[in-house]
């Protein structure tokens, strides 16, 4: 489980033991923590294909729950690219594509 689901269990448990010594300013702001990690969530799932749009995902979140799985993706993507790169260039050397690694 990721760190934004168990934070998301964890604040449902908040709201579901609030009683009537909970303002409802805190119950808003609970509520309002587990909107953004939902929304945050979309956001991430929509974008964790395209490196461009994860690092506009790691610098504009604010709650950031999945920011380490989103710093994580590029890289086999990128990876992945400097090869094709590589053979789609016969002529380049076997060295240029293990300098990009």
């Amino acid at each position: 489980m990721n760190e934004a689901k168990l934070e998301q269990i964890a604040l449902d448990h908040v709201l579901q033991s609030c009683d009537t010594s909970c303002t409802e300013s805190f119950r808003k702001q609970v509520q309002d923590r587990i909107a953004l990690i939902e929304a945050e969530k979309k956001w991430y799932q929509a974008v964790q294909d395209d490196p461009a749009r994860l690092r506009e995902y790691v610098n504009e979140c604010r709650a950031c729950s999945f920011r380490e799985e989103a710093l994580a993706e590029p890289k086999p993507f990128e990876q992945q690219q400097a090869y094709k790169t590589h053979f789609a260039d016969p002529g380049k050397p076997a060295s240029a594509f293990l300098r990009q690694r």
